[in-house]
Order: C-alpha cells, then sequence, then structure tokens
C-alpha cells in the first residue's frame, strides 16, 4: 500500500512539473523573441507583460490573437482557454485615446475572457493594450488569469440556493468566488463541502 502511494506522490509531482515547464518555457520564448520585455507578478502569478513591443499584425485584434496563440500558456493557461470578450461586458475590443485632430483613436485594448470546461472563470481575462499604427505593435498585456490545471467541471454542478442571493449575473452556475479564485461547488451542492 505504502509504494503506491509514494507512486502517486511522484506522478502527480511530475503532472505539476511538466505543466510548471510549459509555463516557463514560454515565458522563456517571449522573452528571447523580444530580450526587453518585462514580467510583473502578483502573489505568484504573471499579471502584467509589458517593456517593449511583443506582438505585431494587420490589425488590433490579429496582433492580440497571434499573441494568444503563441504566449497564452505563459500566463498558465491555454489559447483554447481564452475565448474573445471582456469579463465585465460581450465587447471584444475598445477603441481607446481618442485625437480629435486626426479623428482616429491612439490604442486598443483587446479583450480575452478565460473558460475551462465551458463555464466561465469569474473575473478572469486578458486585456491587451495595441498601438494603432502600422503593424499593430502590442504594447501591454494585463491578466487577471488563473490557472486551474487540470480541474474539470462536474456534471450537474450548480450554485446552491441558499448561495444564489449572493450569485451576480456574470457568475456562472457551478462556479463560486474563493478569495479571487474560483472553484466549483461542493458535490452536495453547497459551497465548500467536499469541493
Amino acid at each position: 500500500m505504502r509504494w503506491w502511494i509514494a507512486v502517486s506522490l511522484i506522478m502527480l509531482n511530475v503532472t505539476v512539473g511538466l505543466a510548471a515547464d510549459r509555463v516557463l518555457d514560454a515565458r522563456s520564448q517571449l522573452q528571447q523573441a523580444c530580450p526587453e520585455v518585462q514580467f510583473w507578478f502578483e502573489g505568484g502569478r504573471l499579471a502584467q507583460v509589458y517593456g517593449t513591443a511583443f506582438g505585431y499584425g494587420l490589425s488590433a485584434e490579429q496582433s492580440a490573437d497571434n499573441f494568444v496563440r503563441t504566449y497564452a500558456e505563459a500566463f498558465g493557461v491555454t489559447p483554447e482557454e481564452l475565448l474573445p470578450g471582456s469579463a465585465f461586458s460581450a465587447q471584444y475590443t475598445l477603441p481607446l485615446m481618442y485625437n480629435e485632430d486626426t479623428r482616429t483613436y491612439a490604442c486598443t485594448a483587446v479583450y480575452y475572457r478565460q473558460y475551462k470546461g465551458g463555464l466561465p472563470v469569474y473575473g478572469a481575462d486578458l486585456r491587451l493594450l495595441v498601438d494603432n499604427k502600422p503593424a499593430y505593435p502590442l504594447l501591454l498585456a494585463n491578466s487577471g488569469l488563473y490557472d486551474l490545471g487540470d480541474w474539470q467541471a462536474t456534471a450537474g454542478a450548480a450554485v446552491p440556493q441558499e448561495g444564489a442571493a449572493h450569485a451576480s449575473a456574470d457568475e456562472p452556475l457551478g462556479m463560486v468566488r474563493d478569495q479571487g479564485r474560483s472553484r466549483q461547488t461542493g458535490s452536495q451542492g453547497r459551497a465548500g463541502a467536499g469541493g
């Protein structure tokens, strides 16, 4: 029995190590492609990428999409977990800094919302700032993303009846807030009861 526990712990460490390796590899690739890029961490999670242009495209959306497809794992998520739109609205882009003389906007914010197992992760998004100049350089990435690892939603998960008054329209069924992180409700339908 003890050997089975030891083998399980070793396998768990290998799985976690491989996931951490992918995150570090993506960050390393980004720094190799753009040596002047800087990272800002909050609570051990990558919260901001800045310092130099680190993405390009034929439009603001394409610059952002290229970055997400190539470097999403730097934030501990896969590109498939990020869908266009913000955590506070369905808006994908927002023009910023209007210049009345030229009647153009200087930048565009491009938003992605995080989903896991088909459910939106509460308040989790990626906000990218793109300069509206030729080649549309990507200048800033602000992250509210969460590395949820191999977590999967279970069928029939729902917000408990007594907690329904606290659920906002933005909180998906089956997810509850937990100190800034989203998690599944418990197996008996009560937050914190086994889950």
